[in-house]
């Protein structure tokens, strides 16, 4: 009787070990979903704005051309400052973009946009990317040339530990944010002269708009 009572507390014990270091597991990394698209909260009239974009396969490379044009009464932020792949520098250089999976099958999604990121654990800290204002009635317009084969790029965050492009990727798109007001909120701040929002803070304040996808050869 000794020996089962015994038994049955070790069972018991050990029941409750197990039951305990389950509930501290790790909790999943999070991973960048095409698909889950945010509700924006902005307010931005997007019928006063001018987007022109044209993606075309030239030669060897993806080459697209777009601009915009501010017709609301206040400065507008639009994020076109992509973050070098190499270093993390901030640049004027229109050529670096992120280069996504796109929400349709087979799609490539080049983008200038702020994307949805977790924050560091430690300290909640974010990727960011650099903007551009446009002041009423200011136009901004860039060539972007980026080479094939297309290789996935996006912000240095865990979401995007394990980012791959679909296979065989057909078709290709360009999409770019504009954002409305400076709400602190973003994550603003000032980077070597340059205007900064953080991944995943901004991104319910932006406005995207893309342009008219283009097969790949």
């Amino acid at each position: 009787m000794r020996a089962r009572a015994g038994l049955s507390g070790l069972t018991l014990a050990l029941g409750l070990l197990t039951a305990c270091s389950g509930g501290e597991e790790a909790a999943p990394v999070p991973r960048y979903d095409p698909a889950v698209v945010p509700a924006p909260a902005a307010t931005l009239d997007t019928s006063q704005l001018t987007f022109d974009a044209s993606v075309e396969v030239v030669a060897a490379e993806v080459v697209v051309t777009w601009s915009v044009t501010n017709h609301t009464q206040a400065p507008v932020l639009v994020t076109n400052r992509v973050p070098d792949r190499r270093d993390g520098s901030l640049s004027e250089r229109p050529d670096r973009t992120y280069v996504l999976p796109g929400r349709e099958p087979g799609r490539v999604e080049l983008a200038k946009r702020v994307l949805p990121a977790s924050g560091d654990a430690a300290a909640d800290a974010r990727p960011s990317i650099g903007v551009s204002e446009v002041g009423p009635g200011r136009s901004l317009s860039e060539v972007v040339r980026v080479p094939l084969p297309l290789a996935a790029y996006g912000p240095p965050a865990p979401d995007y530990d394990d980012l791959a492009l679909p296979e065989p990727a057909t078709s290709v798109v360009f999409c770019l944010g504009i954002l409305s007001g400076r709400d602190p909120a973003w994550g603003i701040r000032e980077q070597d002269g340059i205007v900064t929002v953080e991944h995943g803070r901004a991104q319910e304040g932006q406005t995207t708009r893309c342009s008219e996808p283009v097969d790949l050869p």
